[in-house]
């Protein structure tokens, strides 16, 4: 009991410190488990990669919770569907990933002379093609809302008051660190051209 407590402490005392240690080893937890499972270890299902996505957004619930309450928690959801955004950057945003995977395209076609095969679009890791709406709702389900609740609804709201070189170096080594987890070779196989078509968008506090 007094351990709890002064872990409590802490985490009130630190938590955006709090935040990246719980969130790293929700995450983390099912990547190695992921990677004992290609290694023979353990028996699981590939697919639970997934799963993983959510470990950011509950490292956010669980630390917000104990720091701020229920007041905290519906502060976080609610930055969710909240727009502070004009049309113009919505439509950067929308828009942008399309016209940066148009470009790529033409590069390929220019280099190799064919165009790729569009029907794989929507092929996703270890779950196959599941048709290109499919595979956005599930990159949205996963890695946009799993991903991003914690490290763009909760991290980075607390990191813009340190700087913009620190925060940059902060959310550079995140950012590396899932990608690390998520693309390894033959482990967190992903398919980028649908991963970051749509995330979801937070409103600052």
């Amino acid at each position: 009991l007094q351990v709890w407590e002064n872990v409590r402490r802490w985490i009130k005392r630190s938590p955006v410190s709090a935040y990246f240690v719980l969130a790293f080893t929700l995450t983390w937890s099912m990547g190695f488990l992921l990677i004992a499972n290609h290694n023979g270890l353990v028996n699981v299902p590939p697919a639970l990669h997934y799963l993983s996505s959510y470990g950011p957004a509950l490292a956010a619930i669980i630390i917000t919770l104990l720091v701020s309450g229920r007041k905290g928690l519906s502060d976080l959801t609610s930055r969710i569907v909240k727009w502070k955004i004009g049309w113009k950057w919505l439509l950067i945003a929308t828009l942008s990933p399309f016209a940066i995977a148009g470009v790529a395209t033409l590069v390929n076609f220019l280099i190799k002379g064919t165009w790729p095969d569009f029907r794989t679009s929507g092929e996703v890791e270890y779950l196959g093609n599941i048709g290109i709406a499919a595979a956005l709702l599930l990159w949205l389900a996963t890695f946009g809302f799993g991903e991003e609740i914690g490290w763009r609804g909760y991290m980075l709201p607390r990191l813009v008051g340190l700087g913009v070189v620190p925060t940059m170096l902060l959310w550079v080594s995140c950012t590396a660190s899932g990608t690390c987890r998520s693309c390894s070779p033959q482990v967190f196989t992903t398919t980028p051209e649908t991963r970051y078509l749509w995330y979801p968008c937070f409103s600052p506090p």
